[in-house]
């Protein structure tokens, strides 16, 4: 009993417990206070240069953060990009959009439409949680498979500096696998 409650106690903690640096602290506690008031559904671009911009307001260092845009590539779900654990009215809840756009920072994710709490993940339990962890026979909805997305799903990062710089190009894309793979 005494380990499940530990596990609980842990579990629940924000990231700044678990040693990150000073400034994902900071953009951590930044993103906090705007997951409710600074979030507008389907527009996560938007949202994330908020976030940006709230972090610069408040002088957290995040030149080199990275947004994400992830894009499906492949055929499955229309092309569509499936996410497992998106936000919803109710709780989490299976989307498919379009695109979708994140912040990475120091290999953690920062995203405001990931279930329905602030929470800054790793990036690869972020991957793995947001889309590859899929039931797959669902009552509704579709099922990809994880190998699918991790070669189908393409991530195209811009630098928040450039951002910042009013130039946002692009660096190369590469694959959500090879992402994954970049922060291991």
């Amino acid at each position: 009993m005494k380990k499940w409650m530990l596990f609980l106690v842990l579990s629940s903690l924000p990231l700044t417990a678990w040693g990150a640096s000073p400034e994902l602290r900071a953009l951590e506690r930044v993103f906090t206070q705007r997951f409710e008031s600074g979030y507008e559904e389907r527009y996560c671009g938007a949202n994330i240069m908020g976030l940006l911009d709230a972090a610069r307001k408040n002088k957290v260092a995040v030149g080199e953060a990275r947004m994400l845009r992830i894009e499906n590539k492949g055929f499955s779900v229309f092309g569509m990009v499936n996410a497992e654990q998106a936000r919803g009215h109710r709780g989490p809840e299976e989307r498919n959009w379009y695109h979708h756009v994140v912040l990475e920072f120091e290999c953690h994710v920062l995203d405001f439409d990931f279930g329905n709490e602030p929470r800054v993940l790793p990036l690869g339990e972020y991957v793995e949680r947001m889309f590859l962890d899929e039931d797959p026979k669902p009552k509704f909805g579709f099922y990809v498979g994880r190998d699918r997305k991790l070669d189908d799903y393409a991530v195209t990062p811009h630098l928040a500096s450039d951002y910042f710089a009013g130039s946002e190009k692009p660096l190369p894309t590469v694959t959500l696998r090879e992402l994954v793979a970049s922060c291991r």
